[in-house]
């Protein structure tokens, strides 16, 4: 599973575009995207594999997303505005029901079409809507005219919504660890602890949850993807106890530092413990 979730917002490179996780396809290992700052933006596709090694090796990054607003009270916006997104949500309705079909142009353009002519609105009308709602979040309230001083491109934007940052990981049982789990656990330590000297026992965990124990689901309210935790999975308690099990400790930590460090390290430490 690719280490970033449905609706973040990714950069590869400094100078590219800022894009927005609108669907992962696991079955068929791809991913949707659109540009968030461009007004003729569309959602484009890549391989989950690609923009799985740009994250993991630095070269591309989750960033803040600059949509994120918070709506304290629903009855605080102006009527006219409730009125413009709700009826800007009953038209593009039927694009949201069939994602991740309508990501695709032939499919999206029938759909359209279709709309034109039962609500009689213009094509034009209907993508920029459906534009916005991708653009800024996969939520209804996407779709309200921005707010006086809200800010812009670039600019710090109240953080609302799901919350951000990791999930916690402690106040569960944990989970009977089964040899596939253990074999889950080996696979983490090898791609994550083994291979980055920066990576804490909490960075690894937290991957291997997110990779092997997170379930995709739609919102039915929103048509937006969540990575939704399993109520069944392990503590880093129990990570840490198998590892100790099931790995050679020394070559984990052989590896992490390079083995000639690791080494040079070594004799140093045997040749001061004989004196």
């Amino acid at each position: 599973m690719i280490q970033a979730c449905p609706c973040d917002v990714i950069q590869i490179g400094d100078e590219s575009p800022r894009e927005r996780i609108l669907w992962i396809d696991q079955e068929h290992g791809v991913l949707f995207l659109i540009d968030i700052d461009s007004n003729s933006a569309k959602p484009v596709v890549r391989k989950i594999e690609e923009v799985t090694d740009l994250l993991e090796s630095g070269a591309g990054k989750v960033i803040d997303d600059p949509w994120l607003r918070a709506i304290a009270d629903e009855s605080s916006l102006p009527e006219k505005w409730r009125k413009h997104r709700d009826s800007s949500w009953k038209l593009i309705s039927p694009l949201v029901e069939a994602q991740p079909k309508s990501f695709l142009d032939a499919h999206r353009a029938k759909i359209i079409s279709q709309i034109t002519v039962q609500e009689d609105v213009s094509r034009f009308t209907l993508y920029r809507q459906l534009r916005r709602y991708w653009q800024r979040g996969m939520t209804p309230n996407a779709l309200l005219p921005d707010y006086k001083n809200s800010g812009g491109k670039g600019k710090t934007r109240s953080s609302g919504g799901r919350k951000r940052g990791r999930p916690p990981i402690h106040g569960i049982d944990g989970i009977n660890v089964t040899p596939d789990i253990r074999e889950k656990f080996r696979l983490s330590v090898r791609r994550i602890y083994a291979k980055n000297n920066n990576a804490t026992w909490g960075d690894c965990c937290r991957w291997c949850i997110k990779e092997y124990f997170t379930d995709l689901v739609t919102d039915a309210d929103t048509g937006r993807q969540e990575a939704v935790l399993r109520a069944e999975r392990p503590t880093e308690r129990q990570f840490k106890y198998w590892y100790e099990i099931d790995n050679n400790i020394f070559s984990v930590e052989r590896q992490r530092r390079t083995p000639r460090v690791y080494d040079k390290d070594m004799r140093e430490l045997l040749g001061s413990s004989r004196l």
